[in-house]
């Protein structure tokens, strides 16, 4: 998975990690561990930040 990616995006659109995890209803500790490539989100997880992005899934790979 492509984090620098995630990470641009994410920032781009002004959000922190923390307030990334709220919406996407998961902890802000798990989010960072998928952000620094220690975890690998669920396809359903990885659909849900494409969506709130605004990006297919395939930005990522």
């Amino acid at each position: 998975m492509n984090t620098r990616q995630l990470r641009a995006l994410r920032t781009k659109k002004g959000y922190t990690q923390t307030k990334f995890a709220q919406i996407l209803n998961i902890d802000r500790t798990y989010y960072n561990m998928i952000e620094n490539n220690k975890k690998e989100p669920s396809l359903r997880l990885l659909t849900k930040i494409a969506k709130e992005l605004n990006v297919s899934i395939k930005k990522f790979f």
